[in-house]
């Protein structure tokens, strides 16, 4: 049964940019500059460093500046590479990142059919340097009425105060009107429950949710389904 959503809340990458592609050739450009050619095994080591910081990031475990970094850290230890500079190499590569933006199926269209009817805004844990860069050049950012980024908003989703700071820039807000899409349980869903307003997860790889403490009030596995649950 159709709600009437008047704020959707967007995540952007894995929902409406492929953060895998972008990422894989992003790296390998990045490291071609320090004179080492990747492999797409290589890169898969990485993307899942890269991971299980990300994870840790959003449970509180682990800085951001820190972050960023030790997962080059230990990416480089893991292949035995020597000379990497790699505060240097994630500067390099948030600016890569942005350079490369790919979108997933239907993500513009669908941004722009409903940026007719609805109040669109994108919250994301991405960098600010990497994230707006994506916006611009995919056109995404001229959908949206607001553009809420972590590095800006000094809070990682699911922090319940990323969420507040995005609401209280809203005139007139009611969460009772907003969703939250997005890919990632332990982000946007989490983060769409402890704001108190209701999620669609974007799953089309048909993932098991597996922990039963989620609410999920959607899932879909394609952007377009999304149309049959806005209004």
């Amino acid at each position: 049964m159709k709600k009437q959503y008047k704020y959707l809340f967007w995540d952007i990458d894995d929902t409406l940019i492929d953060f895998k592609s972008s990422e894989k050739v992003a790296l390998k450009m990045c490291f071609q500059q320090f004179g080492v050619v990747l492999t797409d095994e290589d890169v898969a080591v990485y993307s899942q460093i890269n991971h299980n910081y990300w994870e840790l990031l959003v449970q509180g475990g682990i800085e951001k500046s820190t972050m960023l970094t030790r997962r080059f850290e230990d990416f480089v230890q893991q292949l035995s590479l020597d000379g990497i500079d790699c505060h240097a190499m994630n500067a390099l590569y948030q600016v890569k990142l942005g350079d490369y933006a790919v979108m997933t199926d239907d993500g513009y269209d669908v941004c722009a059919q409903l940026s007719r009817s609805k109040k669109q805004y994108a919250v994301t844990n991405g960098t600010a340097v990497a994230q707006n860069k994506k916006l611009q050049i995919t056109g995404l950012g001229a959908l949206f009425d607001g553009i809420f980024i972590s590095d800006v908003v000094g809070y990682e989703k699911p922090d319940v105060r990323f969420f507040q700071h995005a609401f209280s820039k809203i005139p007139d807000f009611n969460p009772e009107e907003a969703l939250m899409i997005g890919d990632s349980l332990s982000s946007d869903m989490t983060g769409a429950n402890n704001a108190g307003i209701h999620c669609c997860w974007f799953n089309p790889k048909g993932k098991v949710k597996g922990d039963a403490s989620i609410q999920i009030d959607y899932e879909i596995k394609t952007l377009k389904e999304l149309f049959e649950i806005v209004g």
